[in-house]
């Protein structure tokens, strides 16, 4: 059962700091040390005359409630 979606943004382009961001979000939201989470969808955008190369996550999160903290 879903617990909700949280996300999270990297601003260097990298994947494991966004998906980081997005289960650190989910833990504190949730209050809960562990979460089981599936990847929804992932976004970016990079260039422009300042260039920008930010990359979004977006987590699916579960939480089993015999396991919660």
């Amino acid at each position: 059962m879903s617990a909700g979606t949280f996300e999270g943004v990297s601003k260097n382009g990298q994947f494991e700091e966004a998906l980081a961001i997005a289960i650190a979000a989910a833990m504190k939201g949730l209050k809960t040390d562990l979460v089981r989470w599936t990847l929804k969808e992932m976004s970016g955008e990079d260039g422009g005359s300042a260039p920008v190369h930010n990359l979004k996550v977006t987590i699916d999160v579960a939480v089993d409630p015999d396991l919660r903290s």
